[in-house]
């Protein structure tokens, strides 16, 4: 099968599970005897693949003659919310009738589609970005002449329904974490709004879990029979692990400083390990908006000479640095998955997850802690450092579950289910 997969990264140029999770997907469907064409709002020389075609949307141009032999499907570029971005570039004959029902800017106070630029990056031009990248996907959608379009989260899915709708072609989408997920109760309309019409008008949807797959039935209002789930699993780029002796178990967090993430919580475990005495490093590996605030937090608490913020580090190096950690602690408020706790069991580092994360659902021994029970959260890290053989029984029991996902197995379901 000839598959379109557009995607907003691909490593080594990520931001976090999202682009892993996409390029397991894509070469490991291609593995399995489909040809992949992945499809990025910007590509970088780094990002290379021996199997997938990897396409750079940012040196095409929005072609109005394409959009002119294709005026009667107003109606579909209205529907897919491009509005005011459509009809400041494109000729009257295709919006007129558009530009009399945009009503949240006027056409001259959009930005034009040729001055937005692709850059793939999630910052407050996100939203045009994503439409001007839904022009230029159908474009090359329509050119080349693909069986499927498969779609990775929101920012691409007003691109892949208006491939469906212009061109018939079957939609996948893959949702590797919700908008409730992400941002709980401060979710964003627009994105909900993205995120529900590309789920709705998708005939395949796949989540990453049983928990992602109940959330897309309650909040999307879609049965639950049309959501397949498809497993993350480990890293498919080789890597050395860092060597060397270290003084002190160190504890790490691993991810965005994000709310949803809530890594505050790591330091106040790392506070209370400290007043029982412990004499344990500390390592908080990622970037977010709450960066300054945990910084200054660390600070406050007199933790700054054993809480250490390198900042973000590639894949590689993540992993890399695992041969250092101890223990991850990962008390997120959701976890859809749960990718680098996947990647620290595989390198015979234990983990402490909250309740209800997606990995789970498939390693049910995984050391589970409430993440506003400081005092047993901290009690559950002390033993997994100083008590070896709960350590070791824990190491053993969830190695052996997570080797069981595999990428191929994800390809596998993935192909049963849109072949």
């Amino acid at each position: 099968m000839k598959i379109l997969m557009l995607g907003w990264e691909y490593p080594p140029s990520i931001t976090g599970g999202l682009g892993i999770a996409s390029h397991g997907i894509a070469e490991s469907l291609a593995q399995i005897g489909h040809q992949v064409t992945f499809l990025l709002p910007k590509k970088d020389k780094k990002q290379q693949s021996k199997i997938v075609k990897l396409v750079d949307a940012s040196t095409m141009a929005v072609d109005p003659q394409f959009w002119i032999k294709t005026s009667e499907s107003v109606e579909e570029i209205e529907d897919a919310e491009l509005g005011s971005q459509v009809i400041a570039y494109m000729p009257p004959t295709v919006y007129k009738k558009l530009s009399t029902q945009v009503k949240a800017k006027k056409a001259e106070e959009a930005p034009k589609v040729p001055d937005i630029q692709l850059t793939g990056k999630y910052d407050d031009g996100l939203l045009n970005e994503t439409g001007k990248f839904a022009l230029v996907a159908v474009q090359y959608a329509a050119e080349k002449k693909f069986d499927l379009v498969y779609c990775h989260d929101w920012p691409t899915f007003k691109a892949g329904r208006l491939i469906k709708e212009m061109l018939d072609k079957p939609l996948a989408v893959h949702v590797h974490s919700t908008e409730y997920e992400r941002n709980g109760v401060f979710t964003n309309p627009i994105v909900i709004q993205e995120e529900g019409k590309g789920i709705r008008t998708a005939d395949y949807v796949f989540a990453v879990s049983n928990q992602t797959r109940k959330t897309i039935v309650e909040k999307y209002q879609v049965k639950k029979v049309k959501v397949t789930v498809a497993p993350n699993a480990g890293p498919l780029i080789s890597f050395k692990k860092a060597s060397g002796k270290k003084r002190k178990p160190t504890l790490a967090f691993v991810g965005r400083f994000t709310d949803q993430k809530s890594p505050g919580t790591f330091i106040d475990i790392a506070r209370e390990l400290t007043s029982r005495g412990k004499d344990y490093e500390f390592v908080m590996i990622g970037d977010g908006y709450l960066y300054h605030d945990l910084t200054q937090k660390s600070r406050d608490l007199n933790l700054s000479d054993r809480l250490k913020f390198p900042g973000f580090l590639s894949h590689q190096k993540v992993l890399e640095s695992m041969g250092q950690i101890d223990l991850l602690i990962a008390l997120s408020n959701a976890e859809p998955f749960g990718l680098v706790m996947l990647e620290a069991i595989l390198q015979e580092v234990p983990v402490i997850s909250s309740p209800g994360s997606g990995l789970s659902e498939f390693i049910p021994e995984l050391p589970q802690a409430d993440r506003w029970d400081i005092y047993n959260s901290t009690s559950l890290a002390q033993r997994l450092i100083e008590d070896q053989e709960y350590r070791n029984e824990v190491v053993s029991t969830c190695l052996k579950k997570a080797r069981n996902l595999k990428w191929e197995k994800t390809a596998q379901i993935i192909s049963e289910t849109i072949c």
